[in-house]
């Protein structure tokens, strides 16, 4: 399974960017930070039967740098606690940009941080530019596939189908066989534009496919909106069956 994630932080799809007040023992800042984007990445394999479902799920996110102090800690709440995930320095950045990424999220469905800086022996919590601290962000959701272990073709055609995340959605596929002599010559594309909360469906000639074979779908699809990029990626592995011919009435 492919394990990747760019950068940035998230409203996502249907969620709120909240940020709620409460500083602790600590300072509060004058200083404002300009977060200046997000992305979450949720990545999620579904074997066959009998084996576990992995999953994969990152959140980054990348602010400008503020013009004073020597570091930011990155902290994130865990239980009624928050724990450092992070120490990076301010000073000598290539670049005004700087960038967190939490690769630790296990099925969460929301997380939640903070940005403390450290300037001559203080720390204090960085506002972000609403007079807020804390930042709450929901975590992308997983595909969600409806095909059995063996899919077995109906009048010449095979049904792969799978959740619908939003009401409007393009959707990049990748059919694989797995073994199959010249693999990489019978893999099938297919982008579907899909509008509405309906399950998608996807119909294939059944005379497309091996029979007998294993074969993994994979489904990528990218929720772009502006201050917020949320990927999310399924994979499904199945057999393709044989169509059972229909029997002749003699009578």
């Amino acid at each position: 399974m492919l394990k990747y994630l760019f950068g940035m932080l998230i409203l996502a799809a249907g969620g709120v960017l909240l940020l709620t007040f409460g500083c602790g023992n600590l300072d509060s800042s004058l200083q404002e930070v300009n977060i200046v984007g997000v992305e979450t990445f949720t990545e999620t394999t579904h074997p066959m039967a009998g084996e576990s479902e992995i999953v994969f799920q990152a959140a980054s996110f990348s602010w400008i740098a503020p013009p004073k102090g020597e570091a930011i800690i990155v902290e994130k709440k865990i239980g009624d606690q928050f724990q450092a995930m992070a120490n990076l320095r301010i000073a000598n950045l290539d670049t005004d940009t700087m960038r967190f990424t939490d690769s630790t999220l296990v099925l969460d469905d929301t997380a939640t941080y903070r940005l403390i800086l450290l300037n001559q022996g203080r720390s204090s919590i960085l506002k972000s530019g609403k007079d807020e601290d804390y930042v709450t962000l929901s975590i992308a959701k997983s595909i969600r596939f409806n095909v059995p272990d063996t899919v077995i073709p109906e009048k010449g055609k095979v049904l792969l189908e799978w959740e619908s995340l939003a009401d409007t959605v393009t959707y990049e596929i990748e059919l694989i066989p797995q073994g199959a002599q010249a693999a990489d010559s019978m893999m099938i594309f297919k982008t579907i534009n899909q509008r509405g909360v309906k399950p998608v469906r996807w119909r294939l000639d059944a005379e497309d496919l091996i029979p007998e074979a294993r074969y993994v779908i994979n489904v990528t699809a990218v929720l772009d909106e502006p201050g917020f990029v949320q990927i999310v990626k399924g994979s499904r592995e199945f057999f393709v069956g044989i169509e059972e011919e229909e029997e002749e009435d003699n009578t």
